[in-house]
Protein backbone atom coordinates (compact mmCIF):
# COMPACT_ATOMS: atom_id res chain seq x y z
CA UNK A 1 0.00 0.00 0.00
CA UNK A 2 1.30 3.30 -0.62
CA UNK A 3 1.56 5.86 2.00
CA UNK A 4 1.10 9.82 -0.21
CA UNK A 5 0.62 12.89 2.00
CA UNK A 6 0.03 15.92 0.64
CA UNK A 7 -0.42 19.40 2.55
CA UNK A 8 -3.69 21.00 1.82
CA UNK A 9 -1.88 24.22 1.13
CA UNK A 10 0.66 22.33 -1.39
CA UNK A 11 1.62 24.06 -4.98
CA UNK A 12 3.82 23.00 -7.85
CA UNK A 13 6.40 25.52 -8.45
CA UNK A 14 8.19 23.26 -10.42
CA UNK A 15 10.15 25.14 -14.05
CA UNK A 16 12.38 24.23 -16.46
CA UNK A 17 15.56 23.76 -15.14
CA UNK A 18 18.47 24.99 -17.68
CA UNK A 19 20.58 21.96 -17.96
CA UNK A 20 23.85 23.86 -17.06
CA UNK A 21 22.12 24.41 -13.28
CA UNK A 22 20.80 21.21 -13.57
CA UNK A 23 23.74 19.69 -13.73
CA UNK A 24 25.19 21.19 -10.86
CA UNK A 25 21.87 20.27 -8.73
CA UNK A 26 22.75 16.48 -9.62
CA UNK A 27 26.41 17.16 -8.50
CA UNK A 28 24.48 17.74 -4.78
CA UNK A 29 21.72 15.31 -4.81
CA UNK A 30 19.97 12.28 -5.21
CA UNK A 31 17.17 11.94 -7.28
CA UNK A 32 13.86 9.79 -6.96
CA UNK A 33 12.58 7.70 -9.87
CA UNK A 34 9.17 6.12 -10.29
CA UNK A 35 9.90 3.23 -12.63
CA UNK A 36 7.70 0.03 -14.03
CA UNK A 37 8.02 -3.47 -15.07
CA UNK A 38 5.53 -3.78 -17.11
CA UNK A 39 4.21 -7.83 -17.85
CA UNK A 40 3.08 -10.13 -19.89
CA UNK A 41 1.72 -13.21 -18.77
CA UNK A 42 1.09 -16.13 -21.32
CA UNK A 43 -0.43 -19.47 -20.59
CA UNK A 44 -1.91 -19.99 -17.23
CA UNK A 45 -0.95 -20.66 -13.35
CA UNK A 46 2.09 -22.91 -12.97
CA UNK A 47 2.46 -23.24 -16.92
CA UNK A 48 2.42 -19.46 -17.57
CA UNK A 49 5.51 -17.76 -18.67
CA UNK A 50 5.75 -14.06 -17.30
CA UNK A 51 7.48 -11.60 -20.06
CA UNK A 52 8.79 -8.00 -19.00
CA UNK A 53 9.01 -5.27 -21.63
CA UNK A 54 12.75 -3.82 -21.34
CA UNK A 55 13.75 -0.62 -23.31
CA UNK A 56 16.80 -0.34 -24.77
CA UNK A 57 17.99 3.42 -23.60
CA UNK A 58 19.87 5.89 -25.60
CA UNK A 59 21.36 8.38 -23.23
CA UNK A 60 23.39 7.93 -20.11
CA UNK A 61 23.53 6.85 -17.09
CA UNK A 62 23.05 3.75 -18.58
CA UNK A 63 22.84 3.45 -22.27
CA UNK A 64 21.63 -0.14 -22.01
CA UNK A 65 18.37 -2.68 -21.41
CA UNK A 66 16.32 -1.11 -18.71
CA UNK A 67 12.69 -0.84 -16.95
CA UNK A 68 10.39 2.21 -18.15
CA UNK A 69 10.09 4.85 -16.14
CA UNK A 70 11.68 8.37 -15.00
CA UNK A 71 11.90 10.49 -12.55
CA UNK A 72 9.09 11.25 -9.80
CA UNK A 73 7.04 14.36 -10.39
CA UNK A 74 6.40 17.31 -7.88
CA UNK A 75 3.67 16.76 -5.75
CA UNK A 76 2.88 12.95 -7.45
CA UNK A 77 2.72 9.92 -5.68
CA UNK A 78 4.68 6.78 -6.57
CA UNK A 79 1.81 5.21 -8.44
CA UNK A 80 0.81 9.13 -10.54
CA UNK A 81 3.88 9.29 -11.31
CA UNK A 82 4.86 5.76 -12.79
CA UNK A 83 1.52 6.39 -14.12
CA UNK A 84 2.68 9.06 -16.02
CA UNK A 85 6.06 8.16 -16.94
CA UNK A 86 4.52 5.12 -18.45
CA UNK A 87 2.14 6.94 -20.78
CA UNK A 88 4.92 9.57 -21.36
CA UNK A 89 7.56 6.34 -22.60
CA UNK A 90 5.13 3.97 -23.83
CA UNK A 91 1.88 5.70 -25.04
CA UNK A 92 0.44 3.11 -23.06
CA UNK A 93 -2.21 4.46 -20.47
CA UNK A 94 -3.20 2.30 -17.47
CA UNK A 95 -5.09 3.08 -14.55
CA UNK A 96 -3.48 3.23 -11.56
CA UNK A 97 -5.00 0.39 -9.92
CA UNK A 98 -3.15 -1.37 -12.22
CA UNK A 99 0.25 -1.01 -10.43
CA UNK A 100 1.47 -3.00 -7.19
CA UNK A 101 3.76 -1.51 -5.23
CA UNK A 102 6.68 -3.54 -4.35
CA UNK A 103 7.86 -1.31 -1.65
CA UNK A 104 11.36 -1.64 -2.71
CA UNK A 105 13.94 1.23 -3.23
CA UNK A 106 16.66 0.81 -5.04
CA UNK A 107 20.34 2.92 -4.60
CA UNK A 108 21.78 3.55 -8.09
CA UNK A 109 24.56 5.57 -7.85
CA UNK A 110 26.00 5.76 -11.84
CA UNK A 111 29.55 6.63 -13.05
CA UNK A 112 27.80 8.65 -15.80
CA UNK A 113 25.04 10.97 -16.26
CA UNK A 114 23.23 12.67 -19.52
CA UNK A 115 24.21 16.44 -18.31
CA UNK A 116 28.04 17.17 -18.85
CA UNK A 117 30.06 16.79 -17.04
CA UNK A 118 28.79 13.23 -18.12
CA UNK A 119 31.58 11.36 -15.96
CA UNK A 120 30.78 13.35 -12.79
CA UNK A 121 28.28 10.87 -12.47
CA UNK A 122 24.78 10.88 -10.89
CA UNK A 123 22.64 8.89 -7.91
CA UNK A 124 19.40 7.83 -8.33
CA UNK A 125 16.71 5.85 -5.81
CA UNK A 126 14.48 3.72 -7.65
CA UNK A 127 11.05 2.67 -6.31
CA UNK A 128 9.81 -0.14 -8.43
CA UNK A 129 5.68 -0.79 -9.38
CA UNK A 130 4.79 -3.39 -11.46
CA UNK A 131 1.51 -4.01 -13.81
CA UNK A 132 0.20 -6.76 -16.07
CA UNK A 133 -1.23 -5.59 -19.16
CA UNK A 134 -3.18 -7.85 -21.61
CA UNK A 135 -1.43 -8.95 -25.45
CA UNK A 136 -3.74 -6.33 -26.82
CA UNK A 137 -2.35 -3.60 -25.02
CA UNK A 138 1.15 -4.77 -25.46
CA UNK A 139 0.46 -4.71 -29.74
CA UNK A 140 -0.17 -0.72 -28.70
CA UNK A 141 2.82 -0.01 -27.12
CA UNK A 142 4.79 2.76 -29.15
CA UNK A 143 8.20 3.69 -27.26
CA UNK A 144 9.40 7.15 -27.67
CA UNK A 145 13.21 8.49 -28.51
CA UNK A 146 14.43 7.52 -24.95
CA UNK A 147 14.96 4.32 -26.52
CA UNK A 148 16.38 2.78 -29.34
CA UNK A 149 14.11 -0.42 -29.00
CA UNK A 150 11.71 -2.35 -26.56
CA UNK A 151 11.76 -6.07 -25.89
CA UNK A 152 9.98 -8.54 -24.04
CA UNK A 153 11.97 -10.86 -22.36
CA UNK A 154 11.13 -13.43 -20.02
CA UNK A 155 11.22 -12.61 -16.48
CA UNK A 156 13.60 -15.10 -15.27
CA UNK A 157 15.85 -14.51 -18.05
CA UNK A 158 16.76 -11.32 -17.01
CA UNK A 159 16.93 -12.76 -13.51
CA UNK A 160 19.38 -14.66 -14.08
CA UNK A 161 20.90 -12.75 -17.16
CA UNK A 162 24.61 -11.07 -16.32
CA UNK A 163 24.02 -9.38 -20.06
CA UNK A 164 21.68 -7.44 -17.74
CA UNK A 165 22.97 -4.52 -14.80
CA UNK A 166 23.20 -6.38 -11.37
CA UNK A 167 20.27 -4.07 -10.13
CA UNK A 168 18.60 -4.99 -13.22
CA UNK A 169 18.71 -8.78 -11.90
CA UNK A 170 18.04 -8.26 -8.19
CA UNK A 171 14.45 -6.25 -9.60
CA UNK A 172 13.63 -9.27 -11.85
CA UNK A 173 14.33 -11.18 -8.64
CA UNK A 174 12.48 -9.50 -6.26
CA UNK A 175 9.32 -9.26 -9.03
CA UNK A 176 9.22 -13.28 -9.35
CA UNK A 177 9.29 -13.57 -4.91
CA UNK A 178 6.64 -10.76 -5.27
CA UNK A 179 4.39 -12.68 -7.37
CA UNK A 180 5.20 -16.05 -5.90
CA UNK A 181 4.83 -15.16 -2.50
CA UNK A 182 0.97 -15.68 -2.10
CA UNK A 183 1.82 -19.52 -3.63
CA UNK A 184 4.47 -20.53 -1.69
CA UNK A 185 2.09 -19.56 1.58
CA UNK A 186 -0.40 -21.69 0.56
CA UNK A 187 1.60 -24.59 -0.85
CA UNK A 188 3.24 -24.07 2.88
CA UNK A 189 0.05 -24.44 4.89
CA UNK A 190 -0.86 -27.23 2.64
CA UNK A 191 2.12 -28.93 3.05
CA UNK A 192 2.26 -28.56 7.37
CA UNK A 193 -1.37 -29.90 7.03
CA UNK A 194 -0.48 -32.84 5.49
CA UNK A 195 2.68 -33.22 7.50
CA UNK A 196 0.23 -33.26 10.75
CA UNK A 197 -2.03 -36.40 9.16
CA UNK A 198 1.10 -38.94 8.93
Amino acid sequence: MERHYKDRLFSDHSWHVPPQDYAQMKDNMVRSCADAMVLLVTGWWIFAKVYVLLGKRQQHPHPNWWVVGGKMWMGLSFVASVVKNVAKELKLNLDPSRFENLNRAYSLAWATRREEPVNNGCHDVSHLLVAEISAAEASRIKHNKEYSEVAWVELKLVASGRQYHSSLRRMARDVIEFRHGPLRKTLKIWVDWFKQLF
